[in-house]
């Protein structure tokens, strides 16, 4: 029943396994809502699931409207649960609260050490949050899942890395239409990557800045299992590029006390609009970052923090636009090209998911030499049902 707490249209059991759920949309459904109450629209639990070609859109109630779960107990949690979630559009939802209106949420905080090892990919996300007080269109709260090649577009939200470890976000694009509260990545927890990212017009600042790399509590427990924020150690920020964001990275946010280690931040490039803020932001000494082959570049050389060994500022990267892509790239002759070193682990490939060469590599996630058509960024017709 709608009015029952924490309901869902529907589910996929406890201990269930290998299903496919296609074809199916869910739009506008929060019939006899009780005004208080969270409501989800899909439960996943079990193992081996694929989620593919669905529209979730229009609902209204608290609640995310997917939750991955993993009640099968602390025996189970070292057990891969290998979902696949993928061509799936996640559209519209203008009526949002302060917080629990995801678009997605992978776990739960009591879950954040599970292994739901699961792969988010070729998704359509279109104002999947369009409100002020939800920043998350995808809330990750368990460990080892993948989001790669989806689109963002007028997201008022981002992709958090809010608990668990070892996730990887590539091949991303965030096209943030200018919105002051548009986000890309925020990194809480260890050992993440994030690469060959894409984000245009990401307005947000502070948290919802293009990337964010969280401080820690002190207190963090042993268990991994508080509601707090686990410090973002050895964060791998490698090959992204920013065009007319306002923060592109922001290092040390967050209300914690404890700095982030092992952090880098390498082969990436930045043109900001000469409005733009600055480029770094840091909330503790960035000498203790680790930066290699970035070319940042801002008309009114608003930097934040010059000088960082590994950064070269104010050469103008000449990224352009390209029509019929859809977004910049460099030119054959941009001083991104040939410049950036390997990284570990390795980046094999660009945004597009061609093959980058193995050595004199491109800053960025655009590679000039890679040679075929790949990936481009997706539009609402390249997912969701086929009616």
């Amino acid at each position: 029943s709608p009015s029952t707490d924490k309901s869902s249209i529907l589910q996929l059991a406890s201990n269930s396994s290998h299903c496919k759920v296609t074809n199916c949309m869910f739009r506008n459904y929060d019939a006899n809502a009780v005004s208080g109450r969270t409501y989800y629209w899909f439960m996943i639990r079990g193992y081996n699931h694929t989620i593919e070609y669905n529209s979730f859109e229009g609902k209204t109630t608290i609640g995310a409207s997917i939750v991955f779960d993993m009640p099968e107990g602390s025996a189970t949690k070292t057990t891969p649960r290998n979902h696949l979630f993928r061509y799936n559009y996640m559209g519209p939802r203008n009526v949002i609260g302060s917080n629990g209106y995801e678009g997605i949420r992978a776990g739960v905080s009591s879950q954040q050490g599970y292994n739901l090892a699961s792969v988010f990919e070729f998704n359509y996300f279109y104002r999947t949050i369009y409100g002020t007080g939800e920043p998350e269109a995808v809330s990750n709260k368990s460990s080892n899942n993948t989001y790669r090649y989806n689109t963002f577009r007028e997201v008022r939200g981002q992709i958090c890395l809010r608990h668990g470890d070892n996730c990887t976000v590539e091949g991303n694009f965030f096209f943030g239409a200018g919105l002051s509260d548009a986000g890309g990545v925020r990194v809480i927890g260890q050992n993440h990557l994030v690469r060959n990212n894409y984000f245009q017009d990401v307005d947000g600042t502070g948290t919802t800045a293009a990337i964010v790399v969280y401080k820690g509590d002190s207190n963090w427990p042993s268990s991994d299992d508080s509601s707090g924020n686990e410090v973002a150690n050895n964060a791998k920020l490698f090959h992204n590029t920013f065009v007319n964001c306002e923060q592109p990275i922001y290092i040390g946010g967050g209300s914690g006390t404890v700095n982030p280690t092992g952090v880098q931040v390498r082969n990436s490039v930045v043109q900001s609009a000469s409005d733009g803020a600055e480029v770094f932001r840091f909330g503790f000494s960035a000498s203790s970052i680790s930066f290699g082959d970035m070319i940042v570049y801002h008309p009114g050389a608003n930097y934040g923090t010059t000088g960082i060994s590994g950064v070269t500022y104010g050469q103008n990267p000449n990224l352009t636009l390209n029509s019929s892509l859809g977004y910049y790239v460099p030119s054959s002759s941009s001083n991104v090209v040939d410049v950036a070193d390997n990284t570990v682990p390795g980046t094999g490939l660009d945004v597009r998911g061609l093959t980058r060469p193995s050595t004199t590599k491109d800053v960025g996630c655009y590679e000039v030499q890679a040679t075929g058509t790949g990936l481009t960024p997706l539009e609402r017709g390249d997912v969701g049902p086929s009616y």
